[in-house]
């Protein structure tokens, strides 16, 4: 996926985000034999960070949403994601030029819908529209490793950094909340705050995990992760980058729209026999 970030940012971004990234050890969804449509929403806040050369910190200007919805039908298994897209030819420029070029084209928004089953070795993407002549068969491994969901870093948060529990309790409707401070075992001047969100009776008909060993150990299904990165300066530049609160959080999505869905379920049917 392309974040709204110029290249300076990316590079500070990375930095202060890898431990949550790190987090999210994914696995294959389950697929149903039900006639019945069921669907998940994994849904991610990033926060948009901008360069400020004149104070020599990043600035955050706004927070943007980005979701991956995984639907169940039959033996198939439906992807819809967002994410932001622009083209830059910065061929011939010089360095003024490029930079002017970065920071004054916006971002455009591309939806796609990726449809596979595990019997088969490729899949269909369809972007912004259902229909087969808009249809490209692709690798189905390609395509998934494209997918954040299904693409996470190896590093283990727990493991990468000294974490003390601090709190467990129970919500209202009955999640257990566990909160850990943690310091980064790398970077010592990184530290923060996870919070874990665990549901026993959740999501159990759906095999998708955020982290699984963890879930594993709690014998409980983890459906919200916030990571707050406390304000730091990095060295050796010391640059400041002011505290920031992300979270990712699991969902039932409400079918509302079984027969478009279905539509779609058939045509990648249909093309994939071709």
């Amino acid at each position: 996926m392309h974040m709204n970030f110029n290249s300076v940012s990316m590079k500070t971004f990375g930095i202060i985000f890898f431990v949550l990234f790190a987090v999210l050890n994914c696995n294959n969804v389950k697929l149903s034999n039900q006639e019945e449509i069921l669907g998940i929403s994994i849904e991610r806040t990033f926060p948009n960070l901008e360069w400020d050369s004149v104070r020599n910190r990043m600035i955050l200007t706004h927070f943007d949403t980005f979701y991956t919805k995984i639907y169940h039908y039959k033996k198939q298994i439906l992807i819809q994601s967002n994410q932001q897209y622009r083209h830059l030819d910065l061929r011939g420029l010089n360095d003024d030029e490029k930079e002017n070029l970065i920071n004054n084209t916006p971002y455009q928004m591309r939806y796609y819908t990726f449809i596979y089953s595990k019997d088969r070795n490729t899949g269909v993407v369809f972007c912004d529209t259902c229909d087969i002549k808009n249809a490209s068969i692709v690798n189905r491994d390609s395509m998934l490793a494209r997918e954040w969901v299904f693409n996470p870093r190896r590093e283990d948060l727990f493991n990468n950094n000294y974490r003390t529990l601090i709190s467990t309790k129970t919500s209202e409707d009955g999640n257990i909340i566990e909160e850990y401070t943690f310091r980064n075992k790398k970077d010592s001047t990184m530290t923060g705050t996870i919070i874990l969100v665990f549901s026993k009776n959740k999501f159990d008909e759906i095999e998708y995990s955020m982290a699984k060993e963890i879930e594993q150990q709690k014998k409980m299904k983890l459906i919200k992760i916030v990571c707050i990165n406390d304000a730091r300066y990095i060295p050796p530049s010391n640059t400041y980058i002011e505290r920031i609160e992300v979270p990712w959080e699991l969902k039932h999505i409400t079918i509302t729209n079984e027969k478009e869905l279905i539509k779609m379920f058939k045509v990648a049917d249909s093309a994939l026999r071709r």
